[in-house]
């Protein structure tokens, strides 16, 4: 564990997804549908984030409730009238006090957390705020952004969901059924670092997809490339077989080309180390990936995250060839190559914008109906924010070394 305890002290009141200096303390909400946890952002919005935590250790917002729910818009609370769901002026409610618009460069992403206020005076924020739903750049320097979700994106996506009505002033936005917010309070950050470590890892592997889209001539609508033909190998060489809930997998892995990838791999293999860990990821026309020992509890907020004390010391082969459907490689964070662990992605398309940037080791033999059928799950987002997490786990039951004629007679 000790580069995870590494990787977390590096982002102690650091960036995450690519935001400004955190404060030492995250928020907690625990709603009547389970727990959001968001940080906050000081630098960017030093009067509003103190303000909120000012509220929140007064014990203002406990026992309120979230009174407005707009579908692919927001969640919005804060209002201290929210605690009689028969007052009638629910939405107008405040601390007494207004206090000024710190408009800043942080953008209304899905999750962040920003200030509510009357839409004709920007400066009449004071208590009740909102979480974005999706992206809504509309909002961009007209509301104080000052925090976002790190932990509870499922939470958001369920409050999202409830059934409203209208409300007094006629809007359709009212929840049928109460959405209590029962306790808001502060925990120190350094509870959450693993999270936030992993939230910012996600986020540069999603920069770098954003960033490469401009890149490549590929149509997005088209089909994925088709997987190469794989090498003539001969009935006796060892070639990996990985048995999912969904199907199985065999891949030839390449002894020559990356002899200390795949040495590490096969180590793993020998002792077991995969089985019964889950694909934990799944991005279409991308990868997808698996391999951390935390996937054995799909619920665990450490998912995506471990793994990397196996490889101390290992020196791994980086190969100057495309990487195609198919080719299995090691994961690790971008920008950082010593962040190569037991977790690795097998490419669902051609992709020379990663050329060079991971090891790769292998490319499948045998199951192109498997990874089809893995690559097609639903996913939804996971604690982290990215959508990408299967909504049914995919568990990797077993992978083994067999011989090439052993899997070329399996179904």
């Amino acid at each position: 564990m000790r580069s995870l305890l590494l990787l977390a002290a590096m982002f102690t009141i650091q960036a995450v997804f690519g935001s400004p200096k955190l404060d030492d303390e995250v928020v907690v909400f625990e709603t009547s549908f389970g727990k959001i946890v968001a940080v906050l952002w000081p630098q960017e919005a030093p009067a509003t984030v103190a303000n909120f935590k000012k509220l929140i250790s007064e014990k203002f917002y406990d026992g309120t409730s979230f009174h407005r729910v707009i579908k692919d818009f927001l969640v919005q609370g804060g209002d201290p009238l929210s605690r009689d769901p028969r007052n009638r002026n629910v939405g107008t409610g405040g601390p007494g006090y207004f206090i000024k618009a710190e408009h800043n460069n942080q953008p209304h992403t899905k999750g962040v957390l920003s200030m509510a206020r009357d839409e004709r005076n920007p400066d009449s924020a004071g208590s009740q705020f909102f979480f974005c739903l999706k992206d809504r750049p509309e909002l961009n320097g007209k509301y104080t952004a000052f925090g976002k979700v790190i932990e509870g994106f499922e939470v958001l996506d369920q409050i999202a969901g409830v059934e409203v009505t209208f409300n007094h002033a006629g809007e359709r936005s009212l929840p049928i059924t109460r959405v209590g917010l029962n306790l808001v309070k502060l925990e120190k950050q350094q509870e959450y670092a693993e999270v936030i470590a992993r939230l910012d890892r996600q986020h540069r592997d999603h920069s770098l997809m954003e960033a490469l889209k401009g890149k490549t001539t590929k149509d997005p609508n088209a089909p994925p490339a088709a997987t190469p033909p794989p090498p003539n190998v001969t009935d006796e060489t060892e070639v990996l077989l990985i048995k999912t809930t969904l199907g199985e997998m065999s891949f030839v892995l390449w002894d020559q080309e990356a002899p200390h990838a795949v040495n590490y791999v096969k180590n793993l293999i020998r002792r077991r180390y995969y089985d019964e860990t889950a694909i934990h990821r799944v991005i279409p026309r991308f990868m997808i990936q698996g391999g951390c020992p935390f996937s054995r509890d799909f619920k665990s907020r450490l998912v995506g995250t471990g793994g990397r004390e196996e490889a101390q010391g290992v020196e791994f082969e980086y190969l100057d060839r495309v990487p195609q459907r198919g080719f299995i490689g090691l994961a690790r964070q971008e920008g950082d190559r010593s962040s190569i662990g037991t977790q690795f992605f097998v490419c669902l398309d051609e992709l020379p914008e990663i050329q060079n940037r991971y090891p790769l080791f292998g490319q499948l033999f045998k199951g192109e109906s498997t990874l089809n059928a893995i690559s097609g799950v639903e996913v939804t987002y996971g604690k982290a924010g990215e959508k990408s997490k299967p909504v049914q786990p995919v568990i990797l039951n077993e992978a083994r070394l067999i011989p090439a004629k052993e899997a070329r007679l399996r179904p």
